[in-house]
Protein backbone atom coordinates (compact mmCIF):
# COMPACT_ATOMS: atom_id res chain seq x y z
CA UNK A 1 0.00 0.00 0.00
CA UNK A 2 3.16 2.40 0.59
CA UNK A 3 3.86 2.48 -3.35
CA UNK A 4 3.99 6.10 -4.74
CA UNK A 5 3.63 7.62 -1.38
CA UNK A 6 6.49 9.34 0.37
CA UNK A 7 8.54 8.07 3.19
CA UNK A 8 7.72 9.03 7.03
CA UNK A 9 11.11 7.12 8.07
CA UNK A 10 14.08 5.71 7.14
CA UNK A 11 14.65 1.81 6.33
CA UNK A 12 18.32 0.33 6.15
CA UNK A 13 19.38 -3.55 5.81
CA UNK A 14 21.33 -4.89 8.82
CA UNK A 15 23.85 -6.15 8.07
CA UNK A 16 25.54 -3.50 7.27
CA UNK A 17 23.50 -1.13 8.08
CA UNK A 18 23.30 0.59 5.11
CA UNK A 19 19.77 3.09 4.17
CA UNK A 20 17.82 2.22 1.81
CA UNK A 21 15.11 4.30 2.11
CA UNK A 22 14.76 8.29 4.34
CA UNK A 23 12.35 10.56 4.67
CA UNK A 24 10.89 12.35 2.08
CA UNK A 25 12.15 9.83 -0.35
CA UNK A 26 9.21 8.04 -2.64
CA UNK A 27 8.38 4.47 -1.95
CA UNK A 28 8.73 3.09 -5.54
CA UNK A 29 7.88 -0.20 -6.89
CA UNK A 30 11.39 -0.95 -7.22
CA UNK A 31 12.60 -0.50 -3.58
CA UNK A 32 9.80 -2.87 -2.54
CA UNK A 33 10.75 -5.62 -4.44
CA UNK A 34 14.53 -5.29 -3.35
CA UNK A 35 13.29 -5.02 0.01
CA UNK A 36 11.23 -8.35 -0.29
CA UNK A 37 14.39 -9.97 -1.81
CA UNK A 38 16.91 -9.05 0.62
CA UNK A 39 14.02 -9.90 3.48
CA UNK A 40 14.58 -13.30 1.56
CA UNK A 41 17.59 -13.96 1.21
CA UNK A 42 18.12 -13.53 5.55
CA UNK A 43 18.79 -9.62 5.53
CA UNK A 44 16.85 -7.99 8.09
CA UNK A 45 15.04 -5.19 7.36
CA UNK A 46 14.46 -2.07 10.28
CA UNK A 47 12.83 1.38 10.44
CA UNK A 48 12.55 4.15 12.73
CA UNK A 49 9.04 3.99 13.53
CA UNK A 50 7.29 1.77 16.09
CA UNK A 51 5.16 -1.23 15.07
CA UNK A 52 5.83 -4.16 13.00
CA UNK A 53 8.62 -4.68 9.92
CA UNK A 54 5.82 -4.63 7.73
CA UNK A 55 4.43 -1.58 8.37
CA UNK A 56 6.42 1.98 6.76
CA UNK A 57 5.22 5.46 7.99
CA UNK A 58 4.38 7.55 5.05
CA UNK A 59 2.99 10.50 4.65
CA UNK A 60 -0.19 10.81 2.55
Amino acid sequence: DAAGKTAAEYVWAYPPGVPLLAPGEEVTPAFLEAAAALAADGTALHHTGAGDAQNLAVLG
